[in-house]
């Protein structure tokens, strides 16, 4: 859930445009609003279930994120769905950093938190770029307004399976509770998988964000096919989730990362060709790269920070990580639009590209020096 609404606005911006009029700075707003409070606030929510356990948290998460979701899509403007984004992003906040803080502490084993991280980030990175597909097929059949919609029976099957079947966590002791610096500085010792997740995500919204307005506004796609465009990114990322448990096993987890890192460069690289004459065949393949890139560095990154985290702190680290994951997302959305607004539509994509390639082969380096160092080969 938390996943599919950061992408599936995107094919939805055309439609909402013009049901409410406005432009890109509208439409931006409707996509980040939501992205910055999840931002903003998945850190204290860690904290909140740490301390107060996140199986509450999460039962918490869902109430909000469905209430919410139900706002948006009874939206009469801009500002009252903009608004209603921003609290989704709130319980999004919530459901991102104690689910996967339950699942930490669920399986004890270094192999079984693998193998249970590689299906957490194959659900959520196929939500993530099945999004404009979802988006698409609801927009085509019901209308913009149903991409909300759907999140209220999807919320109350999450709201009745965690009450049901989830066992709470650990809670933090009461002395250490307000001791949140302790618990990020812990965190930020293991720099780089947090930057790294940061600079990626950076790269990869605002790509969807620009190749959904490309499919649309420059290609003339309808919402149906704009979403289904995304179909071989969305088959890469699932596969290359399910296979990272074993191939960071075989190679460890800096290579994984590394190898990952390049696919997505190579892949941004190979679509600096991209023009008004490029159709959407020679642009598929590279979409492959970059979903295979990102499935394949997503779960050894999650595994690399939480096996540093005491189990009592798991909501913390990895709020921390999505928090600062999803502050790329926003900073990626803001500025690859800004690059792209103005007229200069390719210009901007092809500016977008060539700061994606910097700030991947940066985070290969940074991972790469890290490893030199033995703070993460060791691990």
């Amino acid at each position: 859930m938390i996943q599919l609404d950061v992408t599936v606005v995107n094919v939805a911006v055309k439609q909402i445009g013009a049901t409410f009029g406005g432009g890109v700075a509208e439409l931006q707003w409707v996509v980040s609003s939501y992205i910055l409070m999840l931002a903003a606030l998945i850190l204290p929510a860690g904290a909140l279930g740490d301390r107060f356990g996140a199986k509450r948290v999460l039962l918490a998460g869902f109430a909000i994120f469905v209430a919410a979701s139900m706002a948006c899509g009874l939206a009469p403007g801009f500002p009252v769905l903009i608004a209603a984004r921003a609290v989704q992003g709130t319980g999004a906040a919530l459901l991102g950093a104690c689910s996967l803080a339950l699942l930490n502490d669920t399986f004890t084993s270094a192999a079984e938190r693998a193998r249970a991280i590689g299906l957490w980030a194959a659900g959520a990175s196929s939500a993530l770029s099945g999004g404009p597909v979802v988006g698409g097929i609801l927009i085509a059949a019901l209308g913009w307004r149903s991409i909300f919609f759907i999140n209220a029976p999807i919320g109350l099957a999450g709201l009745w399976l965690i009450w049901r079947y989830a066992h709470d966590t650990p809670r933090a002791a009461h002395h250490r509770g307000t001791d949140l610096t302790g618990a990020v500085s812990a965190v930020v010792a293991l720099a780089a998988p947090v930057a790294v997740g940061f600079l990626v995500n950076v790269c990869f919204y605002g790509l969807i964000f620009l190749f959904s307005l490309l499919f649309q506004d420059q290609q003339g796609m309808s919402a149906l096919r704009a979403g289904l465009a995304f179909t071989p990114m969305t088959a890469a990322i699932l596969a290359a989730n399910l296979l990272s448990g074993r191939v960071s096993a075989a190679v460890g987890p800096v290579r994984a990362i590394l190898a990952g890192l390049a696919a997505m460069a190579i892949g941004c690289a190979a679509l600096l060709w991209t023009g008004p004459a490029t159709g959407y065949p020679a642009m598929a393949g590279q979409q492959v790269l970059l979903g295979g890139g990102l499935g394949l560095l997503v779960p050894p990154m999650t595994a690399l920070l939480l096996s540093g985290a005491e189990r009592s702190r798991s909501g913390v680290a990895s709020g921390a990580l999505t928090a600062f994951r999803q502050a790329g997302s926003l900073l990626g959305v803001a500025v690859f639009g800004a690059l792209a607004a103005g007229g200069h539509f390719y210009r901007g994509l092809h500016a977008a590209l060539w700061v994606s390639v910097a700030v991947l082969a940066a985070s290969g380096l940074l991972i790469w020096f890290r490893g030199r160092g033995g703070e993460i080969l060791g691990t």
